[in-house]
């Protein structure tokens, strides 16, 4: 029989537990269902009976001598290895008796397969049997033919409970779930490969298989927390009858964190437990007759409220309370009659509060009766609390203890048996407190046709589970409910889950207080506890009504939360009256809870943050990876920097400078940091772990981060202390240590290099007091000073040079006090204070002599430096030790300054850190090191680009610094609707853009494209502008203000406009002001808001709607700590964090929900706010978190920053953003920058202001717009201007200085030129098609437009609206523009080109597409270029001409067909080439010689026959310029000629008739220089500088503001000082004097190069004025009806008041609209403004007017004089004379 055993053993060894690939497969063999990781769950215990009785074990014959293995040997690995094999649940289509051999035919057949893999492995494996000679291992053989494919247990092999074993022996019977007959559950031992398995077992029976799935392991609700209270009851004063209030005592808890505090185990005033459940007959197999409890519960378990407020619906009882709404629920039903079975850990049978309660159940995970465990302790904590719920809220309603889980995880099949379990034994109702990931088919049949009610937690992993369902909650059954968790305020719990679609209903799910094991109590938070609540209503439910739907009566009987909206389905909350009464409720009451997105509550600000942090004592210091961790006094944990996995424990994955309170964690006396996780240490033995779970460091959960501390269970309690290895977890109770994550270097020591999902215990060593891991290896300090070590030996980091890779610890080194380990060195204290060192030492952080490996512990010798050290510290490869005078020395790696020497410097010597003292602890992260001082002072330095010095920035250190930094970013710059002000770095003011109302505030109303200095400004700190106004603050709290007062904006008192600023006398102290639109607010240091300007919707808040030309005061808003004026509304925050709003309240912007006008500030519910922005017509905020919230409208342009378009609402919404310090918006663009200056943006789009590179019309979620760093952003409606760190001005979206009216959105273009105002001088620019190419003076091309044909050099099809750099160029002396590709001359005389290749017009050496540049081959010397339609042309310095490319129409001047790969020689003596669509033209001397397609005359030879032959055309000229089909010339006496393709009149010869010849273009009579053939259009430039457009115009490429085609040329009026041109398909651009570039036309592809959805750098310069004239007489052309205004300008004039001005006109022609057009009225009379324009005579033809603006003594106006409104009644030219 112990032969047997023996044999059963081995064959054992070979089927350890495995990982693999879980699929569903269906009858095609298809795999359906991603990978899972499945468990075995069978039983341990049984040793009576033979295996090879009832397996077919075909071992070979052993000697008897081999039975000297110990018994107790065996027991100990059938232990270990009774959970060894996979298992798959297989469903049949119909079942017959051959389906047994046809599984065991693919279990052979795959077994087969698994052989060699078996025999490599064994081994190993038996090589880990103690006591077993290894010599004799090898007479155990295994024969592979008669193997078993069973294995589910070794050691029970009586298959009690249905285990469906699937075997090769053909006496054993296939067995099935009872509830589902045609399931079978096969266990496949490790020995065959699953895969394999899977597809034999197709293979076989794919005939009779549905679908085969494994047996998917479920997890209980994720995240689900406890925490120890001591709750004393009375059980003797509480009657059933008796109402439990909202205020009713309830407990004792001493700490309002929620913190664990000593239990009471016999509390004498707990309920006396007088029944012995364990006397009770509790051994009802599954599918015998229950036996329930009979005793009556006396006691009314606590229901844990708060005082929200209690509404009355429809006059009924319906109320928020819990409590309130259980005990009206009571009235009606207590549950009386009805059974709840509780799928879940174990529960607490014999708690005074559950003992009433229970009836019978079952353990599936070991088989049998007893349910409980006591020596589990709070590994059963979640099914005792779920059960306490239940018992409390349904407190007649009997509870089915059903236990699956232990360690957190249960398989399919022992759910399943366990709703058969539930079913036969007369439950209704089923509390699913699990879930998974997988859609597991056989779980959702099992439910759906089990006929019972399953109440399913939705999980507490923050998800949207419409889109990452989570089963069963999203199986969406009739019989399934899915629940979410509120808080104690209605509002949602900050971990629920959420979804519409697959979450049903909401109700308490957070500090629930109930049962904990061993007759203790306790609150725990998740979903679970939620579903036990609704489990409950649903037993109230079925008591009086057993015909009931269920869901239905829960989902329509429920409130309806307007918190809830877009969350849960219907946003429902349970109503317990409404679902026993029956009461259907519709109405949505408006709850507006707290944000619950932190748990612990805090509303305070960085720096007050900072300051707790601070005061609190640090207790202990710890960092890892790029993460640091206080421990502080109060038992709180603080930590800092990288937080992308969630090892900041806040809640978020994100990076924080700054401290932030881990959640929820309170009496923790112990943490550590690991390279991504971290783990923490109660004062009751508790370990909470969060971080990185990708390795199982945390827990066998597929969650592969988790972001809030979550308590590990572990197989024993009371741990002692942790360690957080790199990927990897490390316990220990004092005795045994225990470890669990990465492990495949053996660092675990747990005997091999399988990675651990679930703590084992580290063989070889007990008694350990400290444990150091990193990276691939472990070191252990026992009790006795002995140091252990094992994993990876790599540069002898273990400290032998003899050893490999150690999967058990060995010992190191005797007398050791301390360790510390790097990625590959050691550094250790001995007990004598000395220092050791050994392992790597490349950057000499084992201080060795050389770079060489220090294979042994060496003693570490220094004239600096000998023993004497308290601690010591190893970063990734740099070492730190304390030494006993309290002082830091360092060595090692210096690469980020993380020795603190000042320097980056590697070194081997051990050096002190200069300038520290009494310094206490020390802590180093891979390469960032923490020192603190005795009176607390922390010292940083090294790397820290996360955060992780917690000190507000993200900057090196190479020296320790104790910096503390809250970033305040004051507005820097504003902008209007068309000007910018801008607040200079000495405190001066700048403004741009529009100056029609003095806006600009240089004492002028010249519009100027530069910044302009303001006068009069200086120490000034922050700006902001209204429409056409603008204000300033100075540093003494003054308010300055400039520009249209006609709205009495300016706050003066006045309604003058004013061009240079005036002081307002009426506030003082102020801190902030905002403008916008036509009002302005003020916020003084005091809390007190100001208001003035205009009030049609009551914007000003002065209670009525009437305007204000002076600062009010605003009485009923208090303490008032930020302010943000709309375009019609205003926000402002209070000291406690409330919005108060007033205005319009169109689409909720006000943040409440009634729509209209509020002339009176409101105070709105939304509340946790620090700072706010007021758009168009939608609303942000920031707490102080830097959160984000939205709300208002968001149809138009996704201006709410939210992934789904809603239309508007007033609940604010949480953005995917953080650490945010600054909220922008003025109109319907949002912009937000964070604690990194790094901006954000979302919203309108249409010009690409937003900046993030992408042209949509909209961006609907917070995108970031570049790397720069910004410190100030402003955006108006149409562009955003910004400053970087370095004061430099970017700007992007509409980037002409122009007006924007000037551009048509709807046509996408503009009739007019507008500039291109980037910083580069431009000496040359060419354009075909829909893209340009230009070269500045600097010898950089840019491109853009279209780049369909990656024509652009941008490596990339993608058009691009706005100017950029074409990478990878040397300097270029001059570029060509192809139709689809582009050319370009370096200095060197190479050429370049990129674009479209299909003819090799770029070269023979690539194919298709050239993205980016590259040289062309073959060609050299080269001085100028031009590109046609797929081929290339170049002059040589010598004058010869080279083409190649396509020569399909002789194009090339070549006699060969098809196409030319390389360039080849066609002309000498060459002055000019350009080419056309299929056509060449070059210039010898003053002759044109002309080939190719010729269909329109375009080769002007008086024929239209193609050549390819070079022919001399008649004429003399000296430039040519060839469009699609038509050439434009200038003769050597600069009159311009033309011929080919008239179609639209681009000949210019005012008809539409080609020509063959070179014809003169008679219209044309000034000197032309320059000139462009386009693709129906003609620009020339004539010598003066003058620009003349014809041909096509219907897309405004004419530039004069219209959309027609000309046949003759037009002069262009605005424009002067025009030096070239170029156009495409339909636009064009030229160039001035200046080196600007100015575009018009279709802008369609973004070719007009003015708008930049990226920032770009701008340079702006003051103007320098020069003298106007002394008299004007100004000619125009007027059309009849419509208004003309001539302003009257003057430059540097120093007194106006004795200026008198008279304009004449000629009154038959032109009628006086406006005689002052700077003001709000129209003026047509005598008028004297003081201080203005004064008209002291008028009449019909003549007006007389003066300006009594005062210039100071020695200073200069220059501006607008006055500006005079006129309507034409006439149409032609017509005569203005100004005499002064």
């Amino acid at each position: 029989m112990f032969i047997n055993r023996i044999k059963s053993l081995l064959l054992a060894f070979c089927m350890l537990t495995m990982i693999f690939s879980g699929m569903i497969v269906n009858a095609k063999g298809e795999e359906s269902i991603p990978q899972v990781e499945i468990i075995d769950n069978a039983e341990a215990e049984i040793l009576n009976t033979d295996p090879s009785e009832h397996l077919g074990f075909g071992l070979d014959r052993i000697d008897d001598k081999e039975e000297n293995i110990a018994e107790e040997e065996y027991i100990k690995f059938i232990e270990e290895t009774s959970k060894s094999s996979d298992k798959y649940i297989v469903k049949y289509k119909n079942r017959d008796s051959k389906n047994e051999s046809k599984i065991k035919r693919a279990s052979k057949n795959a077994f087969n397969k698994g052989k060699t893999k078996k025999e490599k492995q064994k081994n190993e494996r038996l090589k880990r049997l103690e006591n077993v000679d290894e010599s004799e291992l090898e007479k155990f053989e295994i024969a592979d033919d008669n193997s078993t494919a069973n294995i589910q247990s070794p050691i029970n092999f009586e298959l009690k409970q249905n285990e469906l074993i699937i075997p090769y022996d053909p006496e054993i019977d296939v067995n099935s779930l009872n509830c589902m007959p045609e399931i079978d559950v096969i266990s496949v031992p490790e020995s065959i490969n699953s895969e394999d398995f899977v597809q034999e077992i197709m293979n076989e029976s794919g005939d009779i298989i549905e679908y085969i799935q494994p047996d998917y392991i479920m997890e209980l609700s994720a995240n689900d927390t406890e925490n120890i209270i001591d709750i004393e009851i009375d059980a003797t004063d509480i009657n059933d009858d008796e109402k439990i209030t909202d205020n009713q005592e309830k407990a004792s808890i001493t700490n309002e964190n929620n913190s664990e505090v000593d239990v009471n185990e016999n509390n004498e005033n707990k309920k006396e437990n007088t029944t012995d459940i364990t006397t009770q007959n509790h051994n009802n197999k599954p599918g015998s007759e229950p036996t329930p409890a009979t005793s009556e519960s006396t006691l009314e378990p606590i229901i844990e409220t708060t005082e929200t407020e209690q509404q009355e619906i429809n006059s009924s009882i319906r109320s928020m309370s819990l409590s309130d709404d259980l005990q009206n629920a009571w009235a009606i039903s207590r549950g009386d009659g009805i059974t709840i079975a509780v799928i879940d850990t174990g529960i607490d049978i014999a708690h005074p509060d559950l003992i009433d309660h229970m009836i019978n159940g079952w353990d599936f995970y070991n088989d049998k009766s007893e349910v409980y465990n006591p020596d589990l302790g709070m590994d059963q904590a979640h099914g005792t609390h779920v059960a306490g719920i239940i018992a409390n809220a349904a407190p007649e309603a009997k509870i089915m203890p059903l236990k699956v889980f232990e360690n957190g995880e249960a398989s399919t099949s022992d759910i399943i048996k366990a709703i058969e379990y539930a079913k036969n034994n007369g439950a209704q109702i089923v509390n699913c407190s699990f879930g998974s990931t997988d859609n597991n088919q056989a779980l959702k049949e099992a439910m759906k046709k089990s006929g019972l009610f399953f109440v399913c937690a939705a999980g507490n992993s923050r998800t949207n589970i419409d889109e990452t369902p989570v089963y069963p909650a999203a199986f969406g059954l009739d019989n399934t409910i899915s629940v979410a968790a509120l808080n104690q305020d209605l509002g949602m719990s900050y971990f629920s889950n959420y979804g519409t679609e697959n979450v049903d209903i909401a109700t308490m799910g957070r500090n629930v207080e109930s049962c904990f094991p061993n007759g203790q109590y306790g609150i725990m938070n998740g979903t679970s506890m939620s579903a036990a609540y609704v489990s409950a209503a649903a037993a109230l439910i079925l008591s009086i009504d057993y015909q009931k739907n269920l869901k239905e009566t829960l989902k329509n009987t429920a409130d309806k939360l307007s918190c809830l909206d877009g969350k849960v389905d219907n946003a429902n909350k349970v109503s317990f009256y409404g679902a026993v009464s029956g009461e259907v409720n519709n109405e949505i009451l408006q709850v507006t809870p707290e944000d619950d997105f932190n748990v612990n509550g805090y509303k305070r600000t960085i720096k007050e943050d900072w300051e707790l942090f601070n005061s609190l004592e640090t207790i202990q210091l710890d960092a890892g990876g790029s993460v640091t961790a206080y421990l502080k006094s109060d038992g709180s944990v603080w930590t800092m920097g990288y937080g992308i996995s969630g090892q900041l424990g806040n809640g978020e994955n994100v990076n924080s400078a700054y401290p932030v309170r881990a959640i929820g964690l309170s009496n923790i006396i112990q943490i550590s940091v690991g390279e991504t996780h971290c783990l923490a240490l109660s004062s009751s033995g508790s370990v909470y772990a969060w971080g990185s779970n990708t390795n199982k460091q945390i827990s066998a959960s597929e969650t592969s981060s988790i972001n809030i501390p979550t308590q590990i269970s572990l197989p024993v309690g009371n741990i002692k202390f942790v360690e957080a290895g790199s990927n990897n977890s490390f316990v220990s109770d004092g005795t045994t240590v225990y470890a669990w994550g990465q492990n495949n270097y053996g660092q675990l020591g747990v005997g091999h290099k399988l990675s651990v999902y679930y703590p084992e215990a580290v063989q070889n060593i007990s008694n350990i007091t400290y444990i150091d891991s990193f990276g691939k290896h472990t070191f252990f300090i026992s009790g006795s000073k002995m140091l252990y070590a094992c994993g990876s030996n790599n540069h002898s980091v273990l400290g032998n040079p003899d050893w490999g890779t150690i999967t058990s610890p060995e010992l190191v080194k005797e007398y050791v006090d301390k360790i510390a380990t790097g990625n590959n060195h050691a550094v250790a204290i001995d007990t004598k204070g000395y220092v050791f060192t050994w392992g790597a030492n490349l950057w000499g952080q084992a201080a060795g002599e050389s770079a060489l490996d220090v294979q042994t512990p060496q003693i570490v010798f220094s004239e600096d430096y000998v023993g004497d050290v308290k601690d010591v510290k190893a970063g990734s490869e740099h070492s730190i030790i304390l030494s006993g005078d309290n002082t830091v020395i360092t060595w090692g790696r210096n690469s980020g300054g993380q020795l603190g020497d000042g320097t980056k410097i590697d070194r081997a010597r051990l050096l002190e850190v200069s300038g520290l003292s009494n310094i206490k602890m020390i802590a180093a992260g891979n390469g960032h090191t923490i020192a603190i001082e005795q009176n607390g002072t922390i010292w940083k330095w090294g790397q820290n680009p996360y955060g992780q010095f917690g000190n507000g920035t993200t900057q090196n250190s190479y020296s320790p610094n104790n910096e503390f930094k809250v970033k305040t970013l004051n507005t820097k710059i504003s902008s209007g609707l068309s000007h910018t002000i801008m607040v200079n770095e000495d405190g001066t003011v700048s403004t741009w853009g529009n100056n029609l109302y003095g806006q600009l505030g240089d004492s002028t109303n010249t519009n100027s494209v530069n910044a302009v200095a303001v006068i009069g400004l200086n120490n000034i700190v922050e700006v902001t502008a209204g429409e056409y106004s603008s204000f300033a603050l100075d540093k003494d709290g003054k308010v300055w203000a400039w520009g249209r007062n006609s709205w009495s904006m300016l706050g003066d008192k006045t309604d003058t406009d004013r061009n240079i600023p005036v002081k307002l006398q009426d506030l003082s102290n102020i801190v902030k002001i905002s403008a916008n639109h036509q009002h302005v607010l003020a916020l003084d240091k005091d809390g007190n808001v100001y208001t003035w300007g205009v009030n049609p919707n009551g914007e000003l808040g002065n209670g009525g709607y009437g305007a204000d030309n002076h600062p009010v005061k605003i009485n009923n808003i208090p303490n008032v700590i930020d302010i943000s004026a709309g375009k019609n509304f205003s926000l402002a925050v209070d000291s406690t964090g409330t919005i108060w709003s007033w205005g319009n309240n169109n689409y909720c912007k006000m943040g409440i929900a009634d729509s209209g006008n509020y002339p009176t500030p409101v105070k709105t519910t939304i509340t946790g706010v620090n700072s706010v922005a007021a758009g168009e017509n939608h609303s942000m905020a920031t707490d102080q978190y830097g959160n984000v919230y939205t709300w208002g409208m968001n149809n138009d342009f996704g201006q709410l920053g939210t992934t789904t378009i809603i239309n508007y609402t007033p609940q604010p919404q949480r953005l995917a953003l953080t650490g945010i310090n600054n909220i922008i918006t003025k109109s319907n663009t949002s912009i937000a920058i964070d604690g990194d200056s790094v901006a954000y943006a979302w919203g309108k789009n249409n010009f690409g202001q937003l900046g993030i590179g992408i042209a949509d019309a909209k961006g609907v979620v917070p995108t970031k717009i570049s790397d720069t760093k910004f410190i100030s952003i402003s955006s108006s409606n149409e562009s955003t201007y910004a400053i970087n760190s370095a004061y430099n001005i970017y700007k992007w979206g509409f980037m002409p200085n122009s007006s924007i009216s000037n551009y048509s959105s709807e046509q996408q273009g503009s009739c007019v030129p507008l500039d291109v105002p980037m910083a580069s001088k431009f000496i040359q620019v060419d354009a075909k098609r829909n893209s340009v190419v230009a070269l500045d003076q600097n010898g950089d091309v840019y491109t853009w437009g279209d780049g369909a044909y990656w024509d652009l050099g941008h490596v990339g099809p993608e058009s691009c609206s706005y100017p950029q750099k074409v990478k990878g160029l040397p300097k270029i002396i001059s570029v060509a523009k192809g139709e689809n590709h582009t050319l370009a001359v370096d200095v060197n005389g190479k050429v370049w080109g990129w674009g479209k290749n299909s003819s090799c017009e770029v070269t023979q050496y690539a194919s298709g597409n050239v993205s980016s540049p590259i040289e062309i081959r073959g060609i050299d010397n080269v001085k100028s270029i031009s590109a046609g339609e797929g081929f290339s042309a170049a002059i040589k310095k010598d004058g010869t001409l080279w083409t190649w490319g396509n020569n399909q129409h002789g194009q090339l001047g070549l006699s060969t067909e098809g196409n030319v790969v390389t360039p080849t020689h066609v002309l000498s003596n060459v002055n000019q080439v350009t080419c056309g669509a299929r056509f060449m033209l070059a210039l010898v001397g003053e002759t044109v010689y002309s080939w190719g397609n010729n269909d329109k005359g375009q080769l002007g030879d008086k024929t239209i026959i193609p050549h390819s032959s070079p022919t001399a055309i008649s004429g003399n000229f000296k430039k040519i310029s060839a469009g699609r089909e038509h050439v434009l010339a200038i003769s050597t006496n600069g009159e311009l000629y033309s011929w080919g393709s008239s179609s639209v009149g681009q000949l210019g010869h005012n008809d539409k008739i080609s020509k063959n010849i070179p014809t003169k273009v008679a219209a044309m009579t000034a000197s032309v220089k320059d000139i462009c053939a386009a693709y129906s259009h003609s620009l020339a430039v004539t010598t003066d500088g003058n620009l003349y457009t014809w041909g096509e115009g219907r897309s405004g490429q004419m530039g004069n503001g219209e959309k027609n085609t000309y046949r003759v040329p037009k002069l262009i009026s605005s424009m002067s000082g025009i030096v070239s041109a170029s156009g495409g398909y339909s636009f064009s651009v030229v160039r001035d004097n200046n080196g600007k570039l100015w575009s018009f036309g279709n802008d369609d592809y973004g070719q007009l190069g003015i708008k930049s959805n990226k920032p770009v750098s701008v340079n702006f310069k003051i103007d320098v004025l020069t003298p106007s004239e002394n008299k004007v007489v100004k000619t125009i052309n007027v059309k009849n009806n419509e208004d003309y205004i001539v302003n009257i300008n003057a430059k540097n004039i120093s007194n106006l008041m004795d200026q008198k001005f008279c304009v004449t006109y000629d009154a038959s022609k032109l009628k006086v609209v406006d005689l002052i057009c700077s003001t709000y009225e129209k003026e047509n009379t005598i008028v004297d403004f003081t201080n203005g324009v004064a008209i002291s005579s008028f009449t019909e033809g003549r007006i007389e007017f003066s300006n009594k603006k005062q210039i100071p003594n020695g200073k200069y106006f220059t501006g607008t004089i006055n500006s005079i409104k006129f309507k034409s009644i006439y149409s032609g030219e017509t005569t203005i004379e100004l005499e002064y």
